[in-house]
């Protein structure tokens, strides 16, 4: 006779099982949306900087999909690209959520800067590329990567929500365990997606030390230990990545059910024969 004990543990074996897939899954779509975020909005931020007429109505644009809540940007990005779904959509909303915080966050730093820093510059001869490359972004930088820390987590717990629209992430555990009342599941999911959230974050953070300390011309130990483990981390995630990015042979067929507990066992019976 099995005891609540090794039920529980049997349900946490199997749902560790998924663990490597459904991570592969989020980390893919996380850091593809956050790159492509970073590449759209940071040259956006600048341009919003440097020019009034361009500024308020980029900033109101990326308030305005902000507001729209996160499961009504993903139906309309699936509507949008005529019912698709799976990995673009929520690429793709995940994407313009990303936005937001970047854009803002270069704008203010950029603006921060202050004004007889940049006539000092222009003093000494230096044009305005120069000025922006050398001056204004490396002193806005720590505002510019608090923004990309932001949207790091913001992406993270938004990714859970792609599930919904056929895209493998850590959602999986969360809206399986939920239509089955599987707590466990729901527990895994929510931890799995806050650990790579903090996972994340931590590893900006400490790349951002570690360009401070370069700067200064500091030398140390630690120092030393914390390149050797960021480079390592960053090394892991994108080989994580590069293997998702494989080519994986299609299945002969899909088994699918509609979102209720019943369709849930019974897909999940004939997938286990």
């Amino acid at each position: 006779m099995l005891t609540s004990n090794s039920v529980l543990n049997e349900n946490l074996r199997e749902q560790l099982i998924l663990l490597p897939e459904y991570f592969q899954g989020h980390l893919l779509l996380t850091l593809s949306a956050l790159i492509v975020g970073i590449a759209i909005s940071v040259p956006l931020g600048i341009w919003a900087s440097q020019s009034p007429r361009v500024k308020q109505p980029l900033l109101t644009t990326v308030s305005i999909i902000q507001t729209f809540p996160s499961l009504a940007i993903l139906a309309l990005v699936v509507a949008l690209l005529g019912g698709r779904i799976g990995f673009l959509p929520a690429f793709i909303a995940l994407t313009l959520y990303s936005m937001l915080p970047i854009v803002r966050n270069t704008v203010a730093g950029l603006e921060s800067v202050s004004a007889s820093v940049i006539e000092a510059a222009k003093g000494i001869g230096m044009s305005p590329k120069q000025i922006l490359s050398k001056i204004r972004l490396p002193l806005a930088m720590p505002i510019i990567i608090a923004g990309i820390r932001t949207a790091t987590v913001w992406t993270v717990g938004l990714a859970t929500l792609s599930t919904l629209v056929g895209a493998s992430s850590f959602g999986n555990y969360i809206f399986t365990g939920i239509q089955t009342r599987n707590l466990v599941a729901v527990t895994v999911g929510s931890l799995a997606s806050a650990a790579l959230a903090v996972a994340l974050d931590s590893m900006i953070g400490a790349t951002q030390w570690l360009i401070e300390q370069r700067t200064e011309g500091v030398v140390s130990a630690k120092l030393k230990r914390t390149r050797i483990a960021v480079g390592s981390a960053i090394v892991l995630v994108f080989a994580i990545v590069g293997y998702g990015l494989i080519p994986q042979p299609k299945a002969d067929f899909v088994i699918a059910g509609k979102p209720f507990t019943e369709q849930y066992i019974v897909a999940g019976l004939i997938a286990g024969e």
